[in-house]
């Protein structure tokens, strides 16, 4: 027998074999709607679904007064949520508003504390550097006075009040003012006085000392008197104590 006969019964066994295995999973028919949808004209299809709901359907409707309109629930599910997200937004909008001002507000405010800690920092005698240590009395008027830098004069003050300074050699409050702890004139770009008054000045110190109206070592005790309130030991001997009215005497 030849090889091609004998091999034909067992092709054909295959083959029906292999049609059963590639039968159908699902017996089902294909759905109408899907077959549609796989067509060329697909997005039409799609876009005419979208008309097709929107569609007004006979029923009740406020155009036809023999039925009543109720509204259905998808409709006030829409206009609920509709309400409630426009509600949000303008709170949102409200409390963004009030947070915008506040903003404002805070910026003037750094705005005008800054420009004041600037015009202070002007003010202030002592330069402070980074990593120095100090204490809250370090700020205080009485410390801080102690690194005023004195300004040279520009004009001469004798000249503007028309003075001659040998005629008020008594003035102790004129002659501490020109003078040094040491008893002497202060330099000419302290005192601001031209050559002559310089010179004039110079010599109504030495005649107060000499005549032993101004001390040479030390302010007037008048001036100290009245800056710090004590005066010299001799003024205060004469003083009798005074004893209150209302004290009773034991003997």
């Amino acid at each position: 027998m030849p090889l091609k006969l004998s091999l034909r019964p067992m092709a054909q066994r295959l083959t029906a074999s292999i049609s059963r295995t590639r039968a159908p999973i699902s017996s089902t028919t294909k759905n109408a709607g899907m077959q549609d949808l796989t067509g060329s004209n697909n997005a039409a299809s799609l876009l005419g679904m979208d008309e097709s709901s929107n569609k007004p359907t006979a029923g009740p409707s406020p155009n036809n007064p023999t039925v009543p309109y109720v509204p259905n629930a998808r409709h006030q599910r829409d206009s609920g949520g509709g309400s409630a997200l426009a509600r949000t937004l303008d709170r949102n909008q409200g409390e963004g508003y009030k947070q915008f001002e506040k903003s404002n507000a805070d910026f003037d405010t750094k705005r005008k504390n800054a420009a004041e800690r600037e015009e202070l920092a002007r003010q202030m005698h002592r330069k402070w550097k980074g990593g120095d240590t100090y204490a809250p009395h370090d700020l205080s008027y009485q410390e801080l006075k102690k690194w005023i830098k004195p300004r040279q004069p520009s004009k001469d003050v004798i000249d503007m009040l028309g003075l001659n300074p040998l005629d008020h050699y008594k003035n102790f409050a004129m002659i501490s003012e020109f003078m040094t702890p040491q008893g002497r004139i202060m330099h000419n770009k302290w005192t601001g006085l031209r050559p002559v008054n310089q010179r004039k000045m110079a010599k109504a110190i030495r005649r107060a000392i000499g005549m032993g109206i101004h001390p040479s070592t030390h302010r007037h005790p008048e001036i100290i008197f009245g800056r710090e309130g004590r005066g010299p030991r001799y003024q205060n001997l004469g003083q009798a104590r005074e004893e209150p009215a209302n004290k009773i005497k034991v003997k």
